[in-house]
Order: C-alpha cells, then structure tokens, then sequence
C-alpha cells in the first residue's frame, strides 16, 4: 500500500494529500456504487470530513499557541526590564549605608549571577559577535594622515636640494 502521511504542504490545513483524494474520487466516480467489506465511498467520506474536522482544530489550537507564546515571550521581556531596574534601585540603597553592607553583598552577588546568565552560551550556528559593516578599524600605521610626529620624521629624511 503507498504513504498516505498528511499533506502538510497545503495552504489549507484541512485539505487532503494528493493520493487521499485520488482514492475518494475513485470511489465518488468509477467505483459509485460498489463498497467493499471495509472501504465504501460513504466510509471514505466520514474519515475525510473528520480528518479535516481535527486539522482545523489543529490549525486553531497552532495559531492559538504561537500567539500565547509571542505573549509570553513579551511578559518575560517586561519582567526582565522590571528586575533589572528593581536591582539597580537595591544597589543604590544598598550602597547608600554602611549598616547594608549584607544587602550589598546579596545584590553584588545578584548582579553577578545575573550578568553571568546574560553571557551564555549560544545556540549551535550562532555567531556571538555582530557582524561589522564598513571599515576596519585603522592601527597607526594604516592611517592615511599619519600622526604629525611620524610625519615630521618621514619630512626630514626626505629633503629637496634646490640648486642654489
């Protein structure tokens, strides 16, 4: 018997594989009428409708889920903010008594801890570094207008006699 995998590259969710439907209208056209101990045109007809039924629950629930992701992804991004700042301010109080020194230490280490986390590791394939644009970055020597002191020198080992 061939594949018959669901046919995900379709623009409906719900539509069928291209084999699947070839079988249902085989059924619908050249074999109307005739049925089988377990395949009829009519069983085909059910099991298609309730496939189609649960890929459109499917496709509900996928765009469902990638909303409450994106939305989950920003309430984290927001608390963050929030944690971040919520440090910084303990920081400050902290750093404002000599009597904090504990709470101090406490935030140091947090900050720590946090920054530490901020520089994990990437994901395989990604570059950790943004690719720069333009330029390289000039040394001393690569500069078109040398600093006047090389240029002073470089001026005195070259010298024009004139012929006066």
């Amino acid at each position: 018997m061939f594949n018959m995998k669901i046919h995900q590259h379709c623009e409906d969710a719900a539509s069928l594989a291209p084999e699947i439907e070839a079988v249902i209208e085989l059924f619908n056209n050249d074999l109307k009428g005739i049925s089988f101990p377990d395949v009829s045109r009519e069983t085909l007809a059910k099991q298609a409708e309730a496939y189609r039924s649960l890929s459109r629950e499917v496709a509900a629930a996928a765009a469902t889920l990638s909303k409450l992701r994106e939305e989950a992804s920003g309430a984290e991004a927001v608390l963050r903010q929030t944690t971040q700042r919520g440090l910084a301010y303990a920081s400050i109080y902290a750093g404002a008594a000599a009597d904090r020194l504990g709470l101090a230490a406490t935030v140091t280490a947090l900050q720590e801890r946090i920054h530490v986390s901020a520089q994990a590791p990437l994901p395989r394939g990604a570059d950790a570094s943004p690719k720069r644009r333009g330029r390289k970055s000039s040394t001393v020597g690569d500069s078109l207008f040398p600093p006047a002191s090389i240029a002073a020198e470089q001026t005195s080992e070259f010298t024009c006699e004139t012929g006066d």
